[in-house]
C-alpha cells in the first residue's frame, strides 16, 4: 500500500511539474528552484541554530552562486536548441 501510495504521489509531482513549467516557463522555475535553495539554508541556519564561520558562509555562497550558474547555462543551451 506504501509503494502504490509513493508511486502516486511520485506521478502526480511529475504531473503538476511539467504543468508549472508549460505555464510559467523554464526561467521562472529555475529562479524559484535557487529562491528554494536559499531559503533552506537559511530556515535550516535558524531553525537548528547552526554557528556560521565565514569558511561555511564562503562555502554556502559558492554552492547558490554555482547551482545559479547552472541554471542560467542550461536555460542558454535550453533556448539556443528550441526552433525559432
Amino acid at each position: 500500500f506504501s509503494i502504490l501510495c509513493n508511486g502516486l504521489m511520485a506521478f502526480s509531482l511529475n504531473i503538476v511539474s511539467f504543468q508549472t513549467n508549460k505555464v510559467a516557463g523554464a526561467l521562472t522555475v529555475s529562479v524559484c528552484g535557487n529562491l528554494k535553495q536559499c531559503l533552506t539554508i537559511l530556515l535550516g541556519i535558524v531553525l537548528f541554530a547552526v554557528t556560521v564561520t565565514p569558511l561555511n558562509g564562503v562555502g554556502m555562497l559558492i554552492t547558490v552562486l554555482g547551482a545559479a550558474y547552472y541554471s542560467k547555462v542550461e536555460l542558454d543551451r535550453k533556448r539556443a536548441a528550441a526552433p525559432k
